[in-house]
């Protein structure tokens, strides 16, 4: 009998860790796309690993690729992330193009001077459409840097060309949903 109870308590924690790790689909509002965690797919670096979603339908187009990371005391104290200069230093392009096959390092803003202000919760910072390839207008990322005191929260969004503007409505009402701030909150020990 006693067996029985240890084989069933081992069935029973595995299942629990399936579960566990098993990526969660869930919409932020009934307008929204569905959302689900995907693997980080990029090497550690000095900043560590981050988080990736996926979004698909809704206000995200075809698909949107979210990757997200913080980078404690990369901003100036007080300041924050206060123009494009800084919005271009905080992004991970040149990051995820080494391993990633994209060479997202040539990443070029769209418009001069077209990065503006970002909100998302009580983080504030810029966010700003690059195109990826000139040649090739149909992709774009959106990169956004946000700050908590000197911490920055970074997040690239690979998307559509054309839905750029959407995805960073997505974009930004994810980083102040459920998901998110959780995870930001404990990694910026706030």
């Amino acid at each position: 009998m006693r067996r029985r109870g240890i084989v069933t308590a081992i069935v029973l924690c595995g299942t629990l860790l399936l579960a566990a790790s098993a990526p969660a689909h869930f919409r932020l509002d009934d307008a929204g796309g569905l959302w689900r965690e995907i693997p980080w797919p990029f090497p550690m670096d000095e900043w560590g690993e981050g988080r990736a979603f996926r979004c698909e339908g809704g206000g995200c187009g075809r698909s949107l690729q979210l990757y997200l990371r913080t980078k404690i005391g990369f901003c100036v104290c007080g300041v924050g992330v206060a123009d494009d200069a800084d919005l271009d230093r905080l992004s991970d392009f040149d990051f995820m193009g080494k391993d990633s096959g994209k060479d997202l390092g040539k990443a070029s803003p769209r418009q001069r001077g077209g990065g503006h202000e970002a909100v998302a919760a009580a983080f504030k910072g810029r966010a700003r459409v690059y195109d990826l390839d000139p040649a090739q207008p149909s992709r774009a990322a959106l990169a956004v840097a946000l700050n908590s005191n000197c911490d920055a929260v970074v997040a690239t969004a690979l998307v559509d060309g054309g839905a750029a503007d959407r995805a960073e409505v997505e974009t930004l009402r994810f980083l102040a949903g459920p998901v998110a701030q959780p995870w930001l909150r404990h990694k910026l020990g706030l």
